[in-house]
């Protein structure tokens, strides 16, 4: 019995489905955490804290292994291991932890859960090294021997663990990726982990990255390892699932293949995105406000009539009132608006575009 090729096609896409289905049981990486990972660029992610310390040409890595394998693993030197996780309020819960730390280890427990006290949400906090930003109304106030902290108590601390300890810190953000405008926060968490010659680990297992090593130790071969590893009711939807399609793909034939026209780029709109990026980021409100200022007030003498050349203050607001004779001040203060020499904030900057809109939208005559 020969086998058509729109069944072959079928045929293949049984297999592709399969493969599809034991990758969404099996990856291991399908269930990311990237809040507090180093690997991460968003907010909450520690991917420019990370970098700012191999800047600094400090020995750190990336562990992406369980936990308790670095502790049973022979080291030369101590270890700082750095776990960057929200509501962990972790304590060591074995004897080969409490061992590993009297030798000289150190954990930094970044992210641990504590109550909310009556302490602002928004703080700066004193340190050596400068001021600390914070947000977070939570506080150990049991601890009286704090590293970071105010009057509502502890945000950082250490216990003292033979010649080892554990230090832990409330605010999981202190040094992820929306701090980047306080350095001291960074420089802080730095000499916090750098204490000491221990080599320093993040933990990024515990955000769900693994080495190769590990994922083999964890995952399933081959299809066959995988099949027979798995309880019976998910074999036997996968196998509904594959004769499903079966069934639908002998009820109809494949149609003619389809041209995807590739979207179009935009180059203008492109620059502008990434030039008003780079301009945010440095603050630059004023030069965009001289920028919409002048080409605003050209707009505006194109639709009086009058020249390309920008007028005085004076003569434009003279030529407004002669040709619309409307009265001039809603036009005098946005002309009076100088933003040279000042800081526009945000809010500012865009009442001050929606009032020139108004005027250029609205009708001369």
């Amino acid at each position: 019995m020969k086998i058509g090729r729109s069944r072959l096609w079928i045929l293949g896409g049984f297999f592709l489905l399969v493969i599809i289905l034991v990758t969404l049981f099996s990856s291991p990486s399908g269930d990311r955490n990237n809040t507090g990972s180093t690997f991460s660029k968003s907010a909450e992610g520690y991917g420019a804290w990370y970098a700012f310390m191999e800047a600094k040409g400090v020995s750190i890595s990336r562990w992406q292994k369980p936990y308790l394998d670095l502790i049973n693993k022979p080291h030369k030197e101590s270890i700082t291991l750095v776990r960057i996780n929200s509501n962990m309020g972790y304590a060591p819960t074995s004897d080969r932890e409490l061992d590993w730390l009297k030798k000289g280890n150190r954990l930094v427990v970044i992210g641990v859960n504590y109550p909310v006290t009556e302490a602002p949400f928004n703080s700066m906090l004193e340190s050596d090294g400068g001021k600390i930003k914070i947000d977070t109304g939570r506080r150990n106030t049991q601890e009286k021997q704090a590293i970071l902290g105010d009057n509502f108590g502890a945000v950082i601390w250490q216990n003292k663990i033979g010649k080892g300890e554990i230090i832990y810190c409330i605010s999981q953000d202190i040094a992820a990726n929306a701090y980047q405008n306080y350095p001291n926060n960074y420089e802080f968490i730095a000499q916090l982990v750098s204490r000491g010659d221990n080599q320093i680990f993040v933990d990024e297992y515990l955000h769900g990255y693994k080495d190769m090593e590990t994922i083999k130790k964890e995952t399933a071969g081959n299809l066959l390892d995988y099949i027979l590893k798995q309880p019976l009711a998910i074999v036997l939807l996968q196998l509904g699932i594959i004769s499903i399609v079966f069934f639908l793909g002998n009820l109809r034939r494949f149609g003619k293949p389809l041209t995807i026209e590739s979207p179009s780029i935009d180059n203008n709109t492109a620059y502008i995105t990434a030039l008003a990026g780079v301009l945010q980021q440095a603050n630059s409100n004023s030069f965009v406000a001289e920028t919409i200022a002048r080409e605003s007030q050209l707009k505006l003498q194109n639709k009086l009539g009058l020249d390309n050349i920008l007028l005085d203050r004076q003569n434009l607001i003279n030529a407004w009132i002669e040709r619309t004779g409307k009265s001039d001040m809603e036009l005098d203060k946005l002309l009076s608006f100088n933003p040279k020499n000042r800081t526009i904030n945000n809010i500012e900057l865009i009442d001050w575009i929606e009032r020139w809109q108004n005027i250029l939208t609205s009708p001369i005559l």
